[in-house]
C-alpha cells in the first residue's frame, strides 16, 4: 500500500444493538464510529473531557520521567488563560523543549471536543499523527497508565472538498497542512466555522501568511492555542493573539534541555574554493567526534536546490561521505527512510534546502555545514535548536561552520570569526521574545475610541507601521494627551486609540482631497494618514509622528492639545537643545551636513550641503566661522547596535527605522530625555565646528534689521490680498519690504512691516506669546500664502524671520547666534565719500520723487551722477522687494563689478548722530548678499522690468545689455559692492556706534562672498 492508502481509514467496526421498532425487537449492526458520534453530539461525550480525570502531574525530577518545569508552566498558563479570556493564546517554547506534550495535553485540559492541529510541513505533521495516535510522550512522562485507550486521529493528505469534512466527523484529531483545508486557496472550502473547538497551532510564526490566517479566521469560534519558539516574525507582522507562557532559550540552556554549540569561522585559503573550505572543516569535526564515541550526524545547509545537487557531489566525491540529498520535491516516504538511515547510521550527513527546519527532531544531527546561513533570526534560532537538544545518548556539542562575514542578524554580526554563539544566541533570543512581550503589553493599554467611525474596517495596532519621523514642541507640563481633539477641515478620525498609562494617541484620519483644477466631486478621492501623538511627561516634550508631513498640520495639532491651557506656548526646542540628540552615540559617520550661513548668506551660499560617505571630514575650523549647523543625517551606534539619526532645524527629528507604536514611542521618549539633558554631546568630527547657538531668553538690544526665513529664498512663495478697492492683488512675497518698525518695538517685542505700495502688514515677534509671530490688530486685509493654504500669520510661525542686531548678533525663533568677529578695526573712512549736497542742490531729506524748494532727490542727483560715468548699464529699481535703488556694471580689462546703490534720506535737515538713519539701510546694504547668484539676479531684473512698467527701468543699457554683462562664457570675474547712499552720516562726526555698525556690515559682506569692501556715500 502506499503511503496514502496506510494513513486513510477504509472500514469501520461494528456494534449490533436491540433495537425496538413498532413494538419488535430487532437486531441491528451500527458502525462504531457513527455511534460513537451520536453519543458525542447527544450526550455532550468526547474522547478528551472522558479523559480529562486521566491527566496526572508528574514532575521530572533527577531520572524520573515526568513534566519537565516549562511543559507544566505552559499547560497550566493555557488553562489559566481560557477560565478568564476567549482570545487566542500563545505559548513560546524553544525548539526541543517538549512542545509537543504541551501540545497533545491541551486537548485533555480544555476537555475538547474536536482538535484541529495546524502544522507547516508534512514531516512534522506525520510526527504529531504518531504521537496523538499513541500518547507516547505523555505516557512515557507518566502523564497517562500505559494502557489508556487513545484517540481516534486522521492525518489529511490530499485537499479536503467541503462535502467531505462530514465524514471527519467521527475522528478525536485531525491533523492537516493549511495548504489542504484553508480557505484562502482557490477551491478550497475550509472546515465548517463550528466544526473543531479547539485548534492548535504548531510553528505559530507562520500565523499571519495569507494561507495560514484564512484559514484561522474560518474556525475563529474555537479555542486556539498557537505554539511557536519564536514569537515575532522578521516582517514583525502580528501573530493575533496573547503570550500566556514564555520559555526563553537562555532558560532551557540553564535547566540542560539545550546542549552547548559552537560556531566555527570558515576562512579559506588564497585560491581555496569556500564551498570546499567548509566541507573539509565540518567533515574534520564530524570525524573527530566519531573518534570520541559521539553518534552525531552531519546537515548541510544550502538556499537552492541546484547548489544542493553541487554540494552533494562534492560531499560524496571530496569528503567521501555517504550523504542524501531532502527537498521539498520528495515524497514523504523518500524522507522516512532517509530519517530512519541517518538513525540507523546508514548515512552520515543530508543536504538539505530548507528542508527539516520546523518541528523536526532528530538530536544526532550535531554538525552542520552552512553554505548558505539564514538571514531571518527566527528560522536561524530554530534551525540551532535542531542541533542544540540533548534527548539522546551520546551526543556532545554542537558544532557550526560558516564562512566569516559581515551579515547582521537583528544587527548582530552573528558569522564572524570569534562569535561566542553560546552567549548570543541566547540573548539574540531573548532579547526579541522580551521585546515582543513589551510591545503587546504596551498596545494593550490602547482603548478605542467608542467615536469611531464603524462602517471602517477593524484595525489591529499590531499592523500598523510608522516611520520614526517627529516634531518636538515644548509645550510644558500637564499636557492632557488623551483630551478629545479636532481635526483641520476635510479631515476626519476613523479611528482612535488612547493610552493615559503612555501619555500616547493614536489617529487614523481619513481626507477628503479635491484637484486644484477641479470644481466638480467626480475627482475627488480619499486618502488615510496615521498620526502618533505622544507626550513625555518628565520633559514636557509633545512629539507629533504624522504620516501627513506638512507644517500647517503640526501647527494644527499643537494648538489643539494647548487650547485652554493657562500660558501654554507653543514652541519648538532651540536647536541647541535639538542637537543634543546625539548623546551617547558613538562613533557616528555623517552623510549629509546642513550648514546655515552664519551671516544670511545668498541664495546658494545662505545655506550649504555636504553629502558624502563621511561629510564631517569636510568641515574645517574656517568653516566653523563661517557657517553655523543646520540640519544632518548619519549613523551611529548605540549600546553595540547601528542606528540612524537625522535632525532638522525646524524641530523635526527622524531616523530610517520603521517599527511598531511600542518602539516608535521609546525612541521618542529617548530622544526627549536627551534634548532635556544639561550634557553637550561631542561627535569628534567636524560636525563640532558649527555652532548650534544658545537658548534665547529674552530679545536682544539693539535689533537693527530683519530679513527673510532662508526657506523664503530657497521656495518662494505668493501671497494674496485684497486692496482698498476690493480687487485680489497676487504678488511674490520677496517683491515686498520687509524692515523693522522702531517706534513699536521694545524689550518685550519686536514689531516689523511687510509692505508695498498698497499693503501695510503689521506682526510682532515675541517670547511671551503663545506663538513666536503675531499679527497686528489693526492690519485691514488678510494675507493668504497661496502655496501652503495658510495665513501669513502662521507662514512666518513656521518660517519665522531673522532678526539682527547692530552687531550683527542674530536670532529665529528661540535660537540666539552671537556675532561673527569680524575685527575690531573702525570703519575705514577712505571708503567714507563726503559730498557737499548744498553744492549739488539736493534736498537731504528728500529720498526720491519731484523737486522741493530746498532742491532735488537723492534718487535724481545719483542718476544723474551714475549716467554720466563709466557705468555701461544702469538699472533703477526703486520699490518695495528691491534688489537696489540702482544697479551698475562697469567692464575693465581685469573684472566686472556690479555695483548695488541702496539710498536713504536724512532724518534732520543735518547729518547728525541719528542711529535710525542708519539701522535700515544698513539693513538693505547686507540683504543684496541674495543677489550673488546672478540667474537669480537676473530672474528678479526681468520679473520686474516687465511687471512694473516705468516704476523699474533701464537709465542706461538693456535687459540683454544686462543678460551679455552677466553671461559666464564672458569668463570675467564678476566683482559685486554694495554702495550706501546717506546724507545723514557725516564724515568728520561719524558716531561710534554707527561706525561699528558700519565696519560690522563692512566685514559681513566681505566674507559672504565675491564683495569687495564697503563705500559710504555721506556728508562733510
Amino acid at each position: 500500500m502506499t503511503d496514502e492508502q496506510r494513513l486513510t481509514p477504509h472500514f469501520e467496526g461494528y456494534l449490533f444493538l436491540l433495537m425496538f421498532i413498532n413494538g419488535s425487537a430487532t437486531i441491528r449492526p451500527v458502525p462504531f464510529n457513527a455511534y460513537r458520534q451520536f453519543l458525542i453530539e447527544r450526550l455532550c461525550l468526547s474522547y478528551f473531557a472522558d479523559h480529562y480525570a486521566d491527566f496526572r502531574w508528574p514532575i521530572a525530577e533527577g531520572r524520573t520521567p515526568g513534566l519537565r518545569i516549562p511543559q507544566w508552566g505552559a499547560l497550566h498558563a493555557i488553562g489559566a488563560h481560557f477560565s478568564a479570556k476567549t482570545e487566542p493564546a500563545i505559548v513560546t517554547m524553544p525548539t526541543g523543549s517538549g512542545k509537543t506534550a504541551v501540545l497533545m495535553g491541551a486537548g485533555f485540559l480544555l476537555r475538547a471536543n474536536r482538535v484541529l492541529v495546524i502544522t507547516p510541513s508534512r514531516i512534522v505533521r506525520e510526527q504529531i499523527s504518531e504521537e496523538f495516535k499513541l500518547l507516547r510522550v505523555l505516557k512515557k512522562l507518566g502523564a497517562f497508565e500505559a494502557g489508556l485507550p487513545t484517540p481516534s486521529v486522521h492525518s489529511i493528505i490530499r485537499t479536503v472538498q467541503q462535502d467531505e469534512w462530514g465524514g471527519l466527523s467521527q475522528f478525536d484529531v485531525v491533523i492537516a497542512l493549511p495548504n489542504s483545508i484553508s480557505p484562502g486557496i482557490d477551491g478550497v472550502s475550509g472546515p465548517p466555522a463550528d466544526f473543531f473547538d479547539l485548534v492548535l497551532v504548531d510553528e505559530a510564526h507562520h500565523g499571519p501568511a495569507p494561507i495560514w490566517s484564512a484559514l484561522l479566521e474560518r474556525v475563529n469560534t474555537a479555542k486556539l492555542v498557537q505554539f511557536t519558539a519564536t514569537p515575532f516574525r522578521r516582517d514583525r507582522r502580528e501573530i493575533a493573539g496573547r503570550l500566556v507562557y514564555t520559555y526563553q532559550l537562555r532558560d532551557a540552556y540553564r535547566d540542560g534541555v539545550f546542549g552547548q554549540l559552537e560556531y566555527q569561522a570558515v576562512l579559506p585559503q588564497a585560491g581555496q574554493d569556500p564551498d570546499a573550505a567548509i566541507a573539509d572543516a565540518a567533515t574534520a569535526q564530524l570525524a573527530a567526534d566519531r573518534q570520541r564515541g559521539l553518534d552525531h550526524r552531519l546537515m548541510i545547509r544550502t538556499g537552492t536546490k541546484v547548489r544542493a545537487h553541487e554540494l552533494l557531489d562534492l560531499y560524496r566525491e571530496r569528503c567521501n561521505l555517504n550523504i542524501n540529498l531532502l527537498t521539498g520535491d520528495h515524497t514523504l516516504g523518500h524522507l522516512r527512510r532517509t530519517i530512519e538511515q541517518l538513525r540507523a547510521a546508514e548515512l552520515d550527513g543530508i543536504v538539505c534546502v530548507d528542508m527539516l527546519g520546523e518541528g523536526f527532531d532528530l538530536p544526532i544531527l550535531k554538525v552542520a555545514a552552512l553554505h548558505s546561513p539564514h538571514k531571518s533570526l527566527a528560522i536561524t534560532l530554530q534551525f540551532i535548536g535542531r542541533f542544540a537538544r540533548t534527548t539522546a545518548q551520546n551526543l556532545g556539542r554542537a558544532t557550526f561552520f560558516a564562512l566569516a562575514s559581515d551579515m547582521e542578524i537583528e544587527r548582530v554580526k552573528l558569522y564572524r570569526e570569534g562569535a561566542v554563539w553560546e552567549e548570543i544566541i541566547p540573548n539574540l533570543s531573548g532579547r526579541r521574545v522580551e521585546e515582543e512581550e513589551s510591545v503587546r503589553e504596551t498596545l494593550s493599554t490602547f482603548a478605542a475610541s467608542e467615536t469611531d467611525d464603524q462602517d471602517e474596517v477593524d484595525l489591529s495596532l499590531h499592523s500598523l507601521r510608522p516611520s520614526h519621523h517627529a516634531k518636538v514642541y515644548n509645550v510644558g507640563p500637564d499636557l492632557d494627551i488623551n483630551r478629545e481633539i479636532g481635526f483641520p477641515s476635510g479631515m476626519a478620525a476613523v479611528h482612535t486609540f488612547l493610552s493615559a498609562e503612555h501619555s500616547a494617541a493614536i489617529f487614523v484620519i481619513r481626507i477628503e482631497a479635491r484637484p486644484g483644477w477641479s470644481t466638480t466631486d467626480d475627482f475627488d478621492s480619499e486618502e488615510y494618514h496615521l498620526v502618533v501623538n505622544y507626550y513625555h511627561r518628565d520633559t514636557g516634550l509633545l512629539f507629533i509622528c504624522s504620516s501627513l508631513r506638512a507644517d500647517a498640520f503640526y501647527e494644527h495639532m499643537g494648538l489643539e492639545y494647548l487650547a485652554g491651557v493657562p500660558n501654554a506656548r507653543l514652541r519648538g526646542p532651540s536647536l541647541r537643545r535639538l542637537n543634543k540628540v546625539l548623546l551617547d552615540l558613538d562613533n557616528p559617520r555623517f552623510f549629509n551636513i546642513g550648514m546655515r550661513k552664519s551671516v544670511m548668506g545668498d541664495n546658494s551660499e545662505a545655506y550649504r550641503i555636504i553629502a558624502g560617505s563621511n561629510a564631517s571630514e569636510a568641515i574645517d575650523p574656517s568653516l566653523g566661522r563661517t557657517f553655523r549647523r543646520g540640519h544632518f543625517y548619519g549613523t551611529a551606534e548605540s549600546d553595540g547596535e547601528r542606528v540612524t539619526v537625522g535632525l532638522s532645524s525646524s524641530a523635526k527629528l527622524w531616523s530610517s527605522e520603521k517599527t511598531r507604536i511600542p518602539e516608535l514611542l521609546e525612541w521618542c521618549s529617548q530622544l526627549a530625555r536627551k534634548i532635556a539633558s544639561e550634557r553637550d554631546p561631542r561627535t569628534q568630527s567636524g560636525l563640532d565646528l558649527l555652532s548650534t547657538g544658545e537658548d534665547l531668553s529674552r530679545i536682544p538690544e539693539h535689533v537693527a534689521f530683519v530679513d527673510w526665513h532662508q526657506d523664503v529664498f530657497q521656495q518662494p512663495v505668493s501671497i494674496r490680498y485684497s486692496n482698498p478697492q476690493g480687487h485680489v492683488v497676487t504678488r511674490q512675497l520677496l517683491d515686498l519690504d520687509l524692515r523693522i518698525d522702531f517706534d513699536r518695538s521694545d524689550a518685550q517685542r519686536v514689531t516689523f512691516l511687510i509692505s508695498d505700495s498698497v499693503l501695510t502688514y503689521r506682526a510682532q515677534f515675541s517670547l511671551e506669546t503663545d506663538r513666536y509671530v503675531h499679527e497686528s490688530e489693526d492690519n485691514e486685509t488678510e494675507v493668504i500664502v497661496e502655496e501652503q493654504g495658510t495665513t501669513l500669520e502662521e507662514y512666518l510661525n513656521y518660517f519665522p524671520p531673522v532678526f539682527f542686531t547692530a552687531d550683527f548678533a542674530s536670532f529665529q525663533g528661540e535660537n540666539f547666534f552671537a556675532a561673527t568677529i569680524f575685527g575690531a578695526q573702525p570703519f575705514d573712512l577712505q571708503r567714507f565719500e563726503a559730498v557737499d549736497w548744498a553744492d549739488a542742490v539736493v534736498d537731504i531729506e528728500h529720498e526720491f520723487g519731484d523737486r522741493t524748494a530746498r532742491g532735488r532727490s537723492i534718487h535724481e542727483y545719483l542718476c544723474e551722477r551714475l549716467v554720466a560715468s563709466d557705468a555701461l548699464i544702469v538699472f533703477y529699481d526703486h520699490g518695495s522687494g528691491e534688489v537696489a535703488d540702482f544697479l551698475t556694471c562697469v567692464e575693465t580689462n581685469e573684472e566686472k563689478r556690479l555695483s548695488l546703490y541702496h539710498c536713504k534720506g536724512s532724518s534732520g535737515d543735518a547729518a547728525g548722530r541719528r542711529l535710525n538713519d542708519a539701522y535700515e539701510v544698513v539693513g538693505q546694504a547686507i540683504k543684496c548678499v541674495h543677489w550673488i547668484r546672478t540667474p537669480t539676479l537676473f530672474a528678479s531684473v526681468n520679473r520686474r522690468f516687465n511687471e512694473r512698467e516705468n516704476a523699474s527701468r533701464f537709465e542706461k543699457g538693456d535687459l540683454e545689455a544686462l543678460r551679455g554683462f552677466l553671461d559666464p562664457a564672458r569668463r570675467k570675474r564678476i566683482v559685486f559692492e554694495s554702495v550706501i547712499v546717506q546724507p545723514g552720516f557725516s564724515k568728520a562726526r561719524l558716531d561710534e556706534r554707527i561706525g561699528a555698525l558700519l565696519a560690522a556690515a563692512d566685514g559681513f559682506l566681505y566674507d559672504s562672498g565675491p564683495f569687495s569692501r564697503l563705500r559710504v556715500i555721506g556728508s562733510e
